[in-house]
């Protein structure tokens, strides 16, 4: 309400309205009480502004004097709401935003130019979410972590019942990541997935999203317990997303998508990150084969073997029997080298095992056997 006061007078009765209002808007002020009113802000006017209040001397009947007109005020509205940040902490984001001056003022200075100050409200509230709530200020502050995609609103409103809203869109983003259990040393790990992201439509239900570019990033650890770290990101996750780091020793890896805001767009979405996935590595065989694989019954060869990395084990010699591989002869290894020269005793299949161990780089490498190599024995 606005509070005019006037002097006329003793026993003098007034009309006090907007000058250019409804007559059911007019207040009438008896002959007996003071000279003072209290004006509904939110009273129809039909003249655009600038505005005035006009005290008459009157009763219901209408009035009896030429009106007293106060100073001209209009009745612009502040905003709309500016963004100013959406900041995640944790499992929570914080909104805030400010409300700018009116961007039409038709009486710069006008008296009632500060009367907003302490009673514009900027009130987000969640739409489809039941109970609905709402609250005045210009910070706001809710659950990401498990909250469902949601469309919110700040209004800002001003004494003269005018209001002006924004939408804040918030999806909910989720992400997927696959991988293959076995990757060669050396090779290219192939992570593959996608990043979906669903915003309220109508009816309060929820649809595909495609929102703007959004940073991913794959994280990888040495094992369980052990901390992430990074190993690579992509500018643009949204739909689907691949990476491929080299493969040097068993390890797990994530895909993280850090919680996002566009400012510009008023819409921001959650963190999403994945489950974590483990990645085997093979040694790479980079040969495994007899140096002499031709030879007379009686000579002797050497069953040979290289890998990578430059592994430090124990590697097993087996030779293809009627009933399976059979072991032959442990040799240790040496910088992923290892050798046997014996006395083949006839033609058939050979191969090397190379039990799980680890790599330079501390990390696992799992057991592999090469491929079977032969030697013909005249």
């Amino acid at each position: 309400m606005i509070k005019v006061t006037w002097r006329d007078p003793p026993d003098t009765p007034n009309r006090v309205q907007f000058s250019g209002g409804q007559p059911e808007d007019i207040v009438l002020v008896a002959s007996t009480a003071a000279n003072e009113a209290l004006i509904n802000p939110q009273a129809q006017v039909s003249s655009p502004p600038p505005y005035r209040i006009s005290v008459e001397v009157g009763d219901a009947t209408g009035p009896t004097s030429p009106a007293g007109l106060s100073a001209e005020f209009d009745r612009s509205l502040d905003g709309p709401a500016v963004w100013d940040s959406m900041v995640p902490h944790g499992d929570l984001l914080t909104m805030a935003w400010h409300v700018p001056p009116a961007t039409t003022d038709h009486t710069p200075g006008d008296p009632l130019d500060s009367f907003p100050e302490g009673t514009t409200g900027s009130d987000p509230f969640n739409h489809c979410i039941t109970p609905q709530g709402t609250r005045e200020g210009t910070t706001y502050t809710i659950p990401i972590a498990s909250a469902p995609p949601t469309g919110w609103q700040v209004t800002v409103g001003n004494p003269w019942g005018t209001t002006v809203s924004k939408s804040v869109l918030f999806t909910r983003a989720t992400a997927s990541i696959a991988n293959p259990a076995t990757t060669t040393y050396g090779q290219p790990v192939a992570i593959t997935g996608g990043l979906r992201s669903t915003a309220l439509g109508g009816g309060c239900v929820s649809s595909p999203f495609s929102g703007p570019v959004r940073k991913v990033h794959l994280q990888a650890r040495t094992g369980t317990g052990a901390p992430w770290y990074g190993v690579g990101s992509i500018t643009d996750g949204n739909e689907v997303f691949r990476f491929a780091p080299t493969a040097t020793g068993a390890r797990q890896f994530r895909v993280v998508a850090s919680a996002t805001s566009w400012p510009a767009t008023w819409a921001a979405s959650n963190a999403a990150v994945t489950s974590a996935v483990t990645s085997q590595t093979l040694a790479w065989v980079r040969s495994a084969r007899f140096l002499d694989p031709a030879i007379r019954r009686g000579e002797r060869s050497t069953a040979h073997v290289w890998v990578s990395p430059g592994l430090s084990t124990t590697a097993l010699l087996q030779r293809w029997s009627p009933t399976g591989w059979v072991g032959v002869k442990q040799m240790p290894m040496t910088n992923g080298v290892a050798q046997y020269r014996f006395t083949p005793a006839a033609t058939g299949s050979w191969r090397w095992v190379i039990p799980t161990t680890r790599a330079p780089n501390g990390l696992a490498i799992a057991w592999t056997a090469t491929s079977p190599f032969s030697i013909t024995v005249a």
